[in-house]
């Protein structure tokens, strides 16, 4: 076992995305010294986590160098100047491999930035490579190790991206969810995360695994940093209501976002979540629910909807008949490159009727809906407070990159997530809440952040 300590940087360096860009606009940093920090840190970690499948350090430190040529009212017009970001290793950027974690793509130079890198590109931020992932993004461990154990599975998909952002490697990190791949591992490594709306970011330049399941979001040390990165992307959306994010952005950075009396008003649900986790991640879950309330936080019970019963069934119908739809060339081609969890995905999905897909996805578009009506009964919106995962992360022996189940209720729904770090289970390992509602907004982000002061969890890192 090796721990790897999760506060190692020289005294004044900042550890956070916000208070990154907050030491750049105070001027006690530059850019080449926040990308610095972090191939610093790369070197001290790597070889223990196993966080990148290549990083990019030459171009990260010559953008930096860039940009601090560039005139103040340039600079202004980028706002993510000077930050490192990851970018998991099923998502294009342009000059780099994207090898989805498979020998059959070792060949597959990307020509151009996939949609969502471009936009990060045009607000400042500096890639500085690419993070691992599981084959194909499936379930198949990664060679990611966690940080809090390097015996523990750091979950996946996102392995690399929720790795290389809890050991300071990188400010932020990009991720993609089909099931549980951006939420769990946050939990597993003790970070924030945010799944968007489903269809709120195109996917073009991300490989899918389902295109009815995919989505795509960041990692980040805290609440603050998700909603700051996902505000200001959202700004680069081709019909976005441009005109409130920087206004948010700057109430992000100002601190003038939260106030103390704004307690958000919360659900938990009847069933399911009580029974389901494991029993010692559970009793962390309702302290974590405990201290919200003692904060001041309204907590209700609601009920999930007749159109939960079964949507597990559906989501795995859909998640294989769609990637046996991505990979059946591939696979009928060389299935001994297929690792064993996925090949199985694809043989189920090969082998699953077109009424029985049919069925799911009607199941899907009915549970969305419900779910949904769920949390604004009678016109009064609810945020719904669930645990990010059944247990704290497996080990390693297990060969598993934990279980979805809990993520998946919202990747089938497609409505929007929060993970908030917010516990230590019975073996030291994170624990995280996932916040849910039933639409993206600004609001969700305010909620979350106030959870994550209520609950404290930096005071456990």
């Amino acid at each position: 076992m090796a721990k790897v300590s999760l506060t190692p940087l020289a005294e004044g360096s900042p550890t956070s995305m916000v208070d990154a860009m907050r030491a750049l606009q105070a001027g006690s940093h530059t850019p080449t010294q926040l990308v610095q920090q972090c191939l610093t840190r790369i070197d001290e970690v790597e070889d223990t986590v196993h966080a990148w499948v290549q990083v990019d350090g030459e171009r990260a430190l010559a953008e930096a160098a860039y940009q601090e040529t560039l005139r103040p009212e340039h600079l202004a017009q980028l706002p993510l100047h000077g930050i490192a970001v990851g970018i998991k290793d099923i998502i294009d950027v342009a000059g780099l491999r994207t090898r989805c974690g498979s020998a059959l793509r070792d060949a597959h130079l990307a020509a151009d930035d996939a949609l969502i890198v471009t936009a990060l590109r045009r607000l400042g931020a500096v890639i500085l490579g690419k993070t691992e992932t599981t084959q194909f993004a499936c379930a198949d461990p990664s060679p990611a190790l966690n940080p809090w154990d390097t015996d523990h599975s750091p979950g996946g998909s996102s392995a690399g991206s929720a790795v290389a952002t809890a050991a300071g490697m990188c400010f932020a990190a990009l991720g993609t969810q089909t099931g549980g791949s951006i939420t769990r591992p946050a939990s597993f490594c003790g970070v924030a995360s945010f799944k968007g709306r489903f269809g709120r970011w195109p996917m073009r330049g991300i490989a899918p695994v389902s295109v009815n399941l995919d989505h795509v979001g960041p990692h980040a040390r805290r609440v603050e940093d998700v909603a700051m990165l996902w505000t200001l992307i959202n700004s680069q959306l081709p019909l976005a209501h441009k005109a409130d994010r920087p206004t948010q952005a700057q109430a992000i950075l100002d601190g003038s976002w939260l106030h103390s009396n704004d307690a958000p008003r919360l659900a938990v649900f009847d069933r399911y979540y009580n029974t389901t986790s494991e029993a010692g991640a559970y009793a962390a879950f309702e302290q974590s629910i405990e201290r919200l309330r003692a904060a001041g936080a309204s907590v209700e019970t609601l009920t999930l909807p007749p159109s939960f019963e079964g949507m597990h069934a559906s989501h795995q119908i859909i998640m294989a008949v769609d990637a046996a739809h991505v990979h059946q060339h591939d696979f009928a081609r060389a299935p001994e490159t297929y690792h064993p969890k996925i090949a199985s995905l694809i043989e189920t999905g090969l082998g699953t009727s077109a009424v029985k897909y049919l069925h799911a996805r009607d199941h899907q578009q009915r549970f969305r809906r419900d779910l949904a009506a769920t949390l604004r009964p009678g016109g009064t919106q609810y945020i719904a407070v669930c645990p990010a995962s059944v247990t704290t992360a497996p080990p390693m022996s297990d060969n598993t990159t934990g279980d979805a189940q809990f993520n998946a209720v919202w990747s089938l729904s497609g409505l929007p997530t929060v993970g908030v770090p917010a516990a230590l289970g019975d073996d030291g390992l994170p624990l995280s809440l996932q916040l849910g509602a039933h639409v993206e907004s600004f609001g969700l982000f305010q909620a979350a952040a106030w959870c994550e002061r209520a609950v404290n969890f930096d005071g456990l890192r």
